[in-house]
């Protein structure tokens, strides 16, 4: 994605120059403590600890960021000691490695140390140069050491990391700068922000943080951990004493000079196009925004990978049909202008990476153009191409974003920025419903099940662009992706899709496959008795019976709700031994999450209806144990098997 942003590299050249001390290591190490906490760790860094200085080079005459990373790790097992003995010491797809050294440090004290010129190397795939080191008689109980410089194009925005995997004891942060240039640093998720000294003899600022015992960041079942883990975020904010720069204003008014600025030629191709399309301004605004959509968004392909700037011309992307995601937006914008839609176009981040936060004027994490429309109150994703408007993706659902909203005064037109939060969707919009009618041979009581699945919301995306857009040969193999029940397609024995067609994302028409299908694979025969699987109905699901501490939120891709119902038409002469097996009852309020299912009876038609619901999107992580007992009653209703006994 290439964003609107505004750099200050060119500003570092009014600069003086000046040099900095390196991050050196102690020349006798000695083995460090293991904290009680990280015993049972394979891995730990015992120190991880970083220093950005922006440093001038004499030959280029220009300003570059070195970024300089020194940790300790202890290898505490075979999986830990196979995990780190060696490594690829690589720099950014701009970067350049100047300068690396390595050790391992071994339990009775010995040291065997690795140069930069002892390592092999290799090309990235930018060509850039990346360095393997192997470490030297390295065992279990072992400490390797490694510290390691990278020279990188200067950047206004930047981010560390402090959380992984692997635990940490000791972090640090270290950001070293002339006293000339002013940041904004700030810690997240318990990570302190980081405090500033100035040094007036030596004209130089630098922002120090530090933090103790990281836990491991584990892999957690529904939880997001790029926007919870403990990093520092920061930004260049002054340059020689002037105005502060990189602002939320600038970004608004570098989205404004990149969209609305068009030339003649381009406005003139621009107006041809719009006549061409049979839009006009006296239809309601919604059929305007849905109609300029569909066409756009089924003429234009859109490519990352051009270069030509040309492909952002309104008047070349016209006839070629082609541009990239910068160009889409202003494609839109401009005809929206054309339209008289009012609308205020904007960018966001992927919530699951990212939440914006309106107090830290980053912009590196933007990505995602957007527009809002004032009249509808409604949202639009320019940029993705099988949805359709207002349906958004659960991804920027809930985050910020930047609006650039357009004012007049005296016949001149500016912009000024605009927050909004994008609305999550509701629980009863975000629909998935599966209704099963089961019916058994009279012979072999083999089982024939009509299988209807549908989704609406939230939970349709993706499952729309697959019935639409699956090639006819296709089908089948979907269809039993879908189904669950059928073990060969030829189990299949037909089956239709209902509400195909990315236009329903507008209408939120339930896209729905209705199939019958053989399920042989549900029945077994145990003596005089059968057992049929009713649980493998509805799906495979997600089970969360061991895990360890909780460290993150929960988080759920959008609140939604699932309704099942399973009729079972009980063969002639049998009964149903053990029905208050399909009983289940956890909840913990509607406004949380659950799973309850029951069972009623008449004559002998068997009905099961099943609701499992998560009304929000996030819980805290001290939910767990109530949320886990939800996530595994559903994973025990797949358990589920009903007896069939002679009457």
């Amino acid at each position: 994605m290439r964003k609107i942003l505004l750099h200050c590299a060119s500003a570092f050249l009014l600069l003086p120059a000046f040099s900095y001390a390196q991050l050196s290591w102690t020349e006798k190490p000695a083995m460090h403590e293991v904290p009680k906490e990280f015993a049972q760790e394979s891995l730990i860094f015992m120190e991880d600890a970083r220093e950005l200085n922006y440093k001038f080079d004499s030959k280029t005459k220009d300003f570059f960021l070195y970024r300089t990373i020194h940790r300790i790790v202890k290898l505490q097992d075979e999986k830990g000691l196979e995990a780190f003995n060696k490594m690829v010491i690589g720099p950014s797809r701009s970067g350049e490695i100047v300068d690396l050294k390595a050790r391992t440090i071994k339990a009775n004290g010995k040291v065997y140390e690795i140069k930069k010129s002892d390592t092999k190397t290799s090309k990235d795939e930018y060509g850039n140069t990346q360095y393997h080191v192997a470490f030297e008689n390295v065992a279990v109980g072992d400490e390797i050491e490694f510290i390691y410089e990278e020279k990188r194009a200067v950047n206004s925005f930047g981010s560390e990391l402090f959380q992984f995997g692997i635990p940490t004891v000791s972090s640090s942060f270290v950001l070293s700068t002339p006293d000339h240039i002013k940041f904004d640093c700030k810690g997240y998720n318990g990570f302190p922000t980081p405090v500033l000294k100035e040094d007036e003899q030596e004209k130089t600022a630098t922002y120090k943080a530090s933090f103790a015992k990281i836990d491991a960041l584990k892999d957690e079942k529904y939880a997001d951990p790029d926007p919870n883990a403990k990093r520092i975020d920061y930004k260049i904010s002054y340059i020689n004493d002037g105005q502060r720069a990189n602002t939320w204003a600038d970004l608004a008014k570098g989205i404004y000079t990149q969209l609305y600025t068009p030339t003649e030629k381009e406005q003139k191709a621009l107006e041809k196009y719009i006549k061409s399309l049979n839009i006009t301004v006296d239809m309601p605004v919604d059929q305007r925004i849905i109609k300029l959509e569909k066409v756009i968004k089924e003429q234009f392909v859109v490519n990352e990978e051009l270069t030509d700037e040309a492909y952002e011309r309104l008047d070349y992307m016209i006839e070629k049909k082609t541009t990239t995601e910068r160009g889409i937006f202003k494609l839109f914008a401009n005809a929206f202008d054309l339209l008289q839609v009012k609308h205020e176009a904007g960018i966001t981040a992927n919530r699951f990476k990212y939440e914006l936060d309106e107090e830290m004027e980053l912009w590196n994490y933007l990505d995602i153009y957007i527009f809002h429309f004032p009249e509808t109150k409604k949202f639009l994703l320019p940029t993705a191409t099988t949805m359709r408007y207002p349906a958004l993706g659960a991804y920027v659902e809930g985050n910020k974003a930047l609006f650039c909203k357009r004012v007049s005064l005296g016949g001149v037109t500016s912009s000024v920025q605009v927050f909004r939060e994008v609305p999550r969707s509701k629980i009863e919009d975000n629909i998935t419903a599966l209704v099963a009618t089961v019916n058994f041979n009279e012979q072999d009581l083999s089982p024939q099940i009509k299988m209807s699945h549908s989704f609406t919301g939230a939970s349709s995306v993706g499952m729309r662009e697959n019935v639409t857009l699956v090639p006819k040969e296709k089908e089948k193999e979907l269809v039993k992706a879908l189904m669950f029940v059928a073990d060969e397609e030829s189990d299949i024995l037909s089956y239709q899709f209902n509400n195909k067609g990315l236009e329903h994302y507008t209408d939120n028409k339930p896209v729905e496959i209705v199939a019958e299908i053989k399920a042989d694979k549900l029945i077994e025969k145990a003596g005089s008795k059968y057992l049929f699987k009713l649980g493998d109905i509805i799906g495979p699901q997600m089970e969360m019976y061991r895990e360890e501490k909780r460290i993150l939120p929960i988080s759920i891709a959008y609140p939604h709700v699932l309704k099942r119902e399973i009729i079972v038409h009980v063969p002639q002469g049998y009964k149903v031994s053990n029905p208050n097996a399909a009983d289940f009852k956890v909840t913990y309020g509607q406004q949380k999450y659950g799973f309850i299912s029951s069972h009623s009876m008449k004559g002998n038609v068997l009905t099961v209806v099943i609701e499992e619901f998560y009304a929000q999107p996030r819980y805290d992580a001290t939910e767990v144990e109530d949320f886990r007992k939800v996530i595994n009653a559903s994973a025990d209703f797949n358990k589920v098997t009903l007896v069939l006994e002679k009457i």
